[in-house]
């Protein structure tokens, strides 16, 4: 566990763990993360601009009830390899770093990063995940596919509202008195 004084250091694109609600609070961290989200890993995505030591991270899940409901596996779910087939349902695939034998040996099969919900953490909130009998950490490549960059870059584009939507939020504006 981190001292109060000095944070960890944080990689882009890097599989961690949440530390226990308890580790937090013993270290003074005040956290949102909801108790169901701080069981699964989580990658981080990028710092929080504008506050120092502040992650933005989404959940890693396996569970198909997490993943086939509501009919938006497509949409808010995007598979980490190997996927066979993956064909256009899936935004795209995300391919960890193979540095050694054995690492999808402790990555299960069908793991998917849930793209609907995100946290904003504190860095001494999480802990790196490395394999147990290389220890070797699992991160996504910076270029190319499968990417933390095709990953930002599919996101961004996942994030900007359609023509449609900027209509709706205009006549919303103008609705509620915000817009003359």
């Amino acid at each position: 566990m981190p001292s109060k004084n000095k944070s960890r250091r944080i990689v882009e694109g890097a599989v961690y763990h949440f530390l226990s609600a308890k580790d937090c609070t013993d270290l003074g961290i005040a956290t949102d993360v909801t108790k169901g989200a701080r069981r699964h890993m989580v990658l981080v995505l990028g710092r929080k601009l504008g506050r120092p030591n502040c992650w933005r991270v989404m959940t890693i899940t396996s569970k198909h009830g997490d993943i086939y409901t509501q009919g938006d596996e497509y949409d808010n779910f995007i598979p980490f390899a190997p996927i066979r087939n993956i064909g256009k349902r899936y935004l795209m695939q995300l391919q960890l770093i193979q540095e050694a034998p054995g690492v999808f040996q402790w990555f299960r099969k069908g793991s998917y990063l849930r793209i609907d919900q995100e946290y904003y953490v504190h860095a001494d909130e999480l802990e790196e995940v490395v394999s147990p009998d290389s220890g070797v950490h699992w991160r996504l490549p910076k270029k190319g596919t499968g990417s933390i960059a095709q990953l930002r870059a599919c996101l961004g584009k996942r994030e900007r509202p359609t023509a449609g939507q900027m209509v709706q939020m205009d006549e919303l504006r103008k609705i509620e008195g915000l817009v003359v």
